[in-house]
């Protein structure tokens, strides 16, 4: 349709329809900035929301709304195994018993050993956690806590000169205290992430059980560990 046609012995000149432009030269490289614009986009802003959304949905939500409703299930756990390019973020939130044994306020020097020890035990994420060689993994932040264990310490050493009162002291006997803890690993070849044998069962064997979330640059998934099936295929 490009060009002229005669019509009744006269040459009339058709205008070009808007296929037979061609895209400027000038115009091309915006266009391309914009692809790459859109997969920076999808990579730092849709990827995290996806993350959350996995968070928040499926088993692991109804595991977050019994606890927010009083449930407490012992022996349990929850995991939550992302990565995004060279990074590999794990996040693990497990009633205290699971790992240090109990979950009131530390209340002697034992009770702060015993507390400090397993947190300390808990950040060694080199140790807890096998990647694939291949990978070229390497630990690069750790962090351990127990937020309800630490107020109910920061209470009772407010009300240290007060005599306790009984139902101050059932209170604490019937406080459910969690612990979260994160690791994040620099890997030099993600490509090869494919698996990951979760040890947390074989230090702290109250663990029985982890819900467990994943999501990764070629799938995403939810699995169920145990101490007798501790890895998790990606």
């Amino acid at each position: 349709m490009c060009g002229t046609t005669a019509c009744a012995g006269a040459t009339i000149v058709l205008p070009k329809p808007r296929q037979c432009l061609q895209t400027p030269a000038s115009i091309r490289p915006y266009r391309r900035f914009r692809r790459d614009l859109s997969r920076r986009f999808v990579m730092t802003v849709l990827k995290p929301i996806l993350v959350l959304l996995l968070a928040t949905s499926g088993p692991l939500a109804l595991a977050d709304e019994q606890r927010q409703h009083g449930a407490h299930a012992h022996g349990v756990g929850r995991l939550d195994v992302a990565q995004e390019g060279t990074t590999l973020h794990i996040e693990l939130h497990s009633p205290a018993v699971n790992i240090v044994g109990f979950e009131h306020a530390p209340r002697s020097k034992e009770d702060h050993h015993t507390r400090e020890s397993a947190l300390a035990r808990l950040k060694d994420g080199a140790a807890l956690f096998a990647l694939p060689e291949a990978a070229g993994c390497h630990l690069v932040h750790a962090d351990a806590r127990t937020p309800r264990m630490d107020e109910a310490r920061h209470d009772d050493e407010h009300h240290e000169a007060h005599a306790p009162h009984p139902e101050q002291e059932q209170r604490h006997e019937e406080t459910h205290s969690d612990i979260i803890a994160s690791w994040r690993f620099d890997c030099a070849h993600p490509e090869a992430l494919d698996r990951v044998k979760v040890g947390v069962f074989a230090a702290f064997p109250q663990t029985e059980r982890l819900h467990v979330q994943f999501i990764t640059e070629k799938r995403q998934g939810a699995a169920e560990l145990r101490a007798s099936r501790p890895e998790l295929h990606f």
